[in-house]
């Protein structure tokens, strides 16, 4: 039986609640922790595991976001590309902490990871209509015109003046930040400085979760 089928199944709701949504993002979790676990064991240093590690921390954050803020769900799949932008950049900046010299091998590892993350999202798409419809957005044309855009800030450092201006203590300090207030921008809260602090503490302990 095919596993998206089995684990997501083949909802008709037109509207689609947080409940709904709460409850798709921990299927899918559940999914991609199953086929990834079948992948450690195999080939444990494929591309494909870190197109798993990118997958599974953006849901996890968007779970944990949209349990924060519920009415979050109504651009939750904008806030997952957010999530999926952030960790893409963050295995590639960890890598390029490590082998400075490399960079252009990373960027040719990341066409590789790219080719299994579309794999894997059209694979779940193509089960589900109504999940396609909420987070393809994060998979479209435009996913890579926002790619090179955040490319500048989490792993070239180079942010908006206001951002600049402020004290980080390191770049991961200073990356939190940035998707904090990304996403504040896309919840539609832009000035909303509380949301923001408690977003950094979330996404802080989600980061501390991702890279155990």
């Amino acid at each position: 039986m095919n596993i998206w089928r089995k684990i997501l199944g083949k909802s008709k709701k037109q509207y689609i609640d947080s409940l709904t949504i709460s409850d798709w993002l921990a299927n899918m979790s559940e999914a991609f922790t199953r086929t990834g676990s079948q992948l450690l064991t195999k080939n444990p240093a494929s591309p494909s595991m870190l197109a798993h590690f990118t997958i599974l921390n953006a849901i996890s954050s968007t779970y944990n976001l949209l349990h924060f803020c519920p009415e979050s769900h109504q651009n939750i799949g904008a806030i997952f590309k957010e999530f999926r932008l952030y960790y893409e950049c963050l295995w590639q900046n960890c890598l390029l902490q490590e082998r400075k010299s490399e960079s252009d091998k990373i960027g040719k590892l990341y066409a590789l990871v790219d080719i299994s993350t579309c794999g894997l999202f059209n694979a779940l798409f193509k089960e589900n209509p109504n999940i396609k419809r909420l987070f393809e957005v994060a998979t479209d044309e435009n996913y890579y015109d926002s790619l090179r855009i955040v490319l500048k800030a989490y792993i070239h450092g180079d942010y908006s003046a206001n951002l600049k201006a402020r004290d980080f203590q390191d770049l991961t300090a200073k990356n939190i930040y940035f998707l904090s207030s990304r996403l504040s921008i896309t919840m539609n809260r832009r000035n909303d400085q509380k949301l923001v602090n408690d977003l950094v503490k979330q996404v802080t302990d989600d980061l501390e979760k991702a890279i155990k």
